[in-house]
């Protein structure tokens, strides 16, 4: 499932996305405005403040460092240093 994003986050104002979907990246826009971060999908709309979208930048960053582990561990394959992306 390259290029994913299972959205299932306990984040934004103590409430958590109402059900677990899986979000391929193509369809979801990522924007600016007043200086906060909007991301919008399908059944998503988020808005972020700096602090909130820079933890949430790190924690997707970790999460698919571990994903990609994952997935070359099921297959068998040595860790690559190449960096995690969407694409």
């Amino acid at each position: 499932m390259l290029g994913t994003i299972r959205s299932h986050w306990p984040l934004i104002a103590g409430g958590r996305i109402g059900m677990l979907i899986t979000l391929r990246a193509e369809v979801l826009y990522v924007s600016a405005n007043e200086g906060l971060v909007l991301i919008d999908g399908p059944g998503l709309a988020v808005t972020l403040d700096i602090e909130a979208a820079s933890a949430l930048s790190d924690q997707l960053l970790a999460g698919c460092t571990l994903a990609r582990q994952q997935q070359r561990a099921a297959i068998g394959q040595a860790p690559h240093s190449d960096p995690c992306s969407f694409g």
